[in-house]
């Protein structure tokens, strides 16, 4: 009488005896003979022979037996498939990177903010490593990708301006996102020539925004465009196009503001002209900026004003340029009651300003 094994399965229909583990998982080219779906027990009276001979050591039984325990693991929730092991190690991965990832672009933005070059004339030493190995003191996932990585660091050049693009890139898009809530636009736009002596347009947008039943006038800065030429027909092409690409309206925008230049404000040919050939109701307004300087800059024509900025240029270059003369201006000042009470006035007076203008 032999023993039933876990592993046998009657068929009534064939009446013959399989090997449940060897059926399912078993390959053809397997060794074993018996107990397969092609070649089934039949033969009762050498049923024992066939059990010692399939139960052999080097027998390939044995792994599909472990195959199949594995597989009723998995479906009964005791272990995890290998799909899913490498499911969790690749979200353990992404998340990791992502982490380190965030903190350099912390570290991008912070030195944007604060006006900080990235990198210097020795890479180590830049405010961008060291900002970031600051961090990293109280970052083991930062501190140890910092100390192991070998290929992919996240902190060359090339990778720092692709961050800084996109950063970029997903800040214009949320600015342009605030542009199109408001149903009116005001453009405002002047040229000049940057360091790598190429000419910029510099381009912003006015709003007017509701706050508490308050009126405020709010201001954009979209960004610069790289001017061709300065030429009246192409700054107003470059604008153009600029809110055509960016659907930022044509049809919403009811005013333009750029300085007194002829291609710029000129009545025929200048920008504002044309621009209002694409959007008539856009009005163009004098730079109000633009307009004080004109206003110095006539007035220093007379040269009773010219003597006087002179004369003042020449007061301040005499404290400016003398640590003790300026020590001596101060003391006088705290000494004059009068005096200091009209430099807390002209104080509290800019504070006010500039939180206005915040």
């Amino acid at each position: 009488m032999v023993e039933r094994k876990p592993w046998m399965r009657y068929s009534r229909a064939k009446d013959a005896i399989y090997c449940a583990c060897c059926t399912i998982f078993g390959k053809r080219e397997s060794k074993a003979k018996t107990f397969r779906l092609s070649s089934p027990v039949t033969d009762w009276s050498n049923l024992s022979h066939f059990v010692k001979r399939h139960l052999q050591d080097d027998s390939p039984h044995h792994d599909f037996v472990g195959q199949g325990q594995a597989f009723l693991d998995v479906a009964n929730l005791k272990s995890k498939s290998i799909a899913s092991s490498l499911s969790s190690f690749h979200d353990e991965t992404v998340a990791k990177n992502r982490h380190i990832l965030s903190k350099i672009i912390d570290v991008i933005v912070l030195c944007g903010n604060q006006n900080l070059p990235l990198r210097g004339h020795a890479e180590e030493k830049s405010n961008f490593k060291a900002s970031l190995k600051t961090i990293a003191k109280s970052d083991k996932v930062l501190a140890k990708h910092l100390e192991t990585a070998t290929l992919v660091k996240y902190t060359s050049p090339e990778i720092q301006n692709e961050l800084i693009e996109i950063c970029a890139e997903q800040l214009f898009n949320h600015l342009k996102d605030l542009c199109y809530k408001f149903p009116f636009l005001a453009i405002i736009a002047d040229e000049t020539t940057d360091k790598a002596t190429q000419t910029q347009l510099s381009v912003c947008t006015r709003h007017l925004e509701t706050v508490d039943t308050d009126l405020n006038a709010n201001e954009i800065f979209l960004g610069f465009l790289q001017a061709k030429s300065t030429k009246g027909e192409a700054i107003a092409d470059l604008l153009v196009d600029f809110m055509n690409e960016n659907d930022l309206g044509l049809e919403k925008l009811r005013a333009q503001g750029y300085d007194g230049a002829s291609h710029m404000s000129g009545r025929i040919n200048g920008v504002q002209a044309l621009v209002r050939n694409h959007a008539p109701d856009a009005v163009h307004v004098h730079c109000k900026a633009h307009c004080l300087n004109l206003a110095i800059v006539h007035s220093c024509k007379e040269p009773i004003v010219r003597t006087m900025m002179a004369t003042v240029q020449e007061i301040a270059f005499a404290f400016d340029y003398s640590a003790k003369r300026l020590k001596s201006f101060l003391d006088e000042l705290d000494r004059n009651e009068a005096a200091k009470e009209a430099m807390e006035k002209k104080n509290k007076t800019e504070k006010t300003l500039r939180n206005e203008m915040v």
